[in-house]
C-alpha cells in the first residue's frame, strides 16, 4: 500500500508506506512533507499494523477529516482505501494499493522532501472554511489528475501524416447536417411523448394535487451517478452515525442494520435498504395482466422502475425538513433476498431537496395507469429522478 497526496489543484505525489510509523507534516523531520498552508509541523501519523492501517490526528492546528468527521487528537481511527483522508482545507491524503499505482496511474513519485516553512507556528484555517464541505471537491480534482497522468502514461509516438484538409473539411459538413436533422427529429418525438403523458395524468379526476415536474437541472447528471459496483465496494461502510446519516436510516423504510444503512460520502449519501416487498409488489403489478390486455412488453426494466416507484410511495409519505440539505445527493440501492444473500435489484438517484414536490406525483391510481400505459405511465415521475 501507498500513500496518495493531493495538494490544491497540483499533480498528485505517491509515497511508498516504508515503516510501522509515518508522519505527515510541514516541517522536514516528517516522513511525507507537505508544504501547504493549514499544515502543521506534525500533523498525523499513520500506522501500519499487518493489513491494518490507521491513523492519529497529533494535534493539529484546523484538524484532520474523514467523510467530513473531525478526528478526535490522539484517537486512532481505522484509514481504508474508499475514504480519503483531508488535512485542514486543501489537501487530500488517499490509501491506495501497488496495483492501482504500478498499473494503473502512472502517478510521480516524490523526487525529494523539498524546503518547508521555517516558521513553528501554523497558519489558523477560520471555522467557517473549515466546516465548508471540502473533501468531495478534492476528489473530484484527484480523479482527475489521476485520469490526465494515465493518459500521458499511454501516449505512444506516431509518425506525422500530411492531411489533405480539404476533402476532411466537406465530409465534417454532411456530418454536421446529417446530426442536426437526426437531434431535430428526436426533439419533436420526445415533445410529442411528454404531451401524450400530460393528457394520460390530466385524464384522471383525482389528479388535482400533481405539480408540474421540477427543471432537467433539478436532476443528478448521469456523470455523477456511481456505478453499480460501487454500492458492493462500500458495504460493509454503512453506519447511522452523522446526523443526516440518522436523519435518513429513519426516514427511509427497509434500514435495517447491519446489511443496511446510510453513510455519507462528502455530499453524498449513499443507502442499501431491503427492497424485497417492494419488487415483489411489482412483479405481481404486471404478473395480473393478461397479453391481450397489455399494449406494451413488460420487461425486466419496467418491473425494476416500477419497485422504486413503490419504494417512493413508501417512503415519501410524510414530509421532510429539507433545511441544509439543498446540496446532497441521495444514491438508494434496493437489495433483494435470493437464497439468503442481499442482490441489489435496482438503484435511484434523487435530490431531497425535491422530496416535497415529488411525493404529490406519487399516487396510487398511477398504478392503474402502469398496468395500461407501461413506461409511460413513469415519465413525469422520472423527471425527478434517474434509475440504474
Amino acid at each position: 500500500m501507498r500513500l496518495e497526496v493531493l495538494i490544491d489543484k497540483n499533480a498528485p505525489v505517491v509515497y511508498p508506506l516504508s515503516g510501522p510509523k509515518i508522519i505527515l507534516g510541514s516541517s522536514e523531520k516528517c516522513d511525507v512533507v507537505i508544504n501547504a498552508l493549514g499544515i502543521s509541523r506534525k500533523h498525523v501519523c499513520v500506522l501500519v499494523e499487518g493489513d491494518q492501517y490507521s491513523v492519529v490526528d497529533l494535534g493539529s492546528t484546523n484538524g484532520s477529516f474523514i467523510n467530513e468527521n473531525r478526528l478526535i487528537p490522539g484517537k486512532k481511527t481505522e484509514l481504508t482505501t474508499f475514504f480519503p483522508l483531508r488535512l485542514g482545507s486543501n489537501v487530500l491524503v488517499t490509501l491506495i494499493s501497488e496495483e492501482d499505482y504500478e498499473v494503473k496511474m502512472n502517478l510521480q513519485a516524490p523526487s525529494s522532501k523539498g524546503r518547508s516553512d521555517d516558521s513553528s507556528k501554523t497558519r489558523v484555517i477560520s471555522l467557517k472554511e473549515l466546516n465548508k464541505v471540502k473533501t468531495e471537491k478534492l476528489i473530484n480534482i484527484r480523479d482527475e489528475k489521476r485520469a490526465e497522468s494515465q493518459g500521458k502514461g499511454q501516449k505512444k509516438v506516431v509518425k506525422k501524416k500530411k492531411i489533405n484538409i480539404v476533402p476532411f473539411f466537406a465530409i465534417s459538413l454532411l456530418v454536421g447536417a446529417l446530426v442536426f436533422n437526426l437531434t431535430q427529429v428526436k426533439e419533436e418525438e420526445e415533445s410529442q411523448e411528454y404531451a401524450k403523458v400530460g393528457q394520460i395524468i390530466k385524464s384522471s379526476d383525482d389528479h388535482s394535487s400533481i405539480k408540474p415536474a421540477v427543471s432537467v437541472t433539478e436532476l443528478i447528471p448521469k456523470e455523477e451517478i456511481p456505478s453499480r459496483d460501487y454500492f458492493s465496494k462500500i458495504q460493509y461502510e454503512m453506519k447511522c452515525t452523522s446526523d443526516v446519516e440518522k436523519l435518513f436510516c429513519t426516514y427511509l423504510p427497509g434500514v435495517n442494520p447491519p446489511n443496511q444503512g446510510v453513510t455519507q460520502v462528502g455530499l453524498s449519501l449513499y443507502a442499501m435498504v431491503d427492497g424485497t416487498s417492494f419488487i415483489e409488489a411489482s412483479r405481481e403489478l404486471f404478473s395480473k395482466n393478461t397479453k391481450e390486455d397489455q399494449s406494451f412488453q413488460v420487461t425486466d426494466e419496467l418491473i425494476a422502475d416500477t419497485a422504486v416507484y413503490l419504494y417512493l410511495m413508501s417512503a415519501l409519505k410524510k414530509e421532510l425538513d429539507l433545511t441544509g440539505l439543498s446540496d446532497i445527493k441521495l444514491f438508494v440501492g434496493l437489495y433483494e433476498k435470493v437464497e439468503g444473500e442481499d442482490r441489489l435489484f435496482r438503484a435511484f438517484a434523487l435530490r431531497p431537496k425535491v422530496i416535497n414536490d415529488l411525493r404529490p406525483n406519487l399516487v396510487e391510481r398511477n398504478l392503474a395507469f402502469l398496468k395500461s400505459s407501461g413506461e409511460s405511465a413513469l415519465s413525469v415521475t422520472k423527471n425527478y429522478y434517474h434509475t440504474f
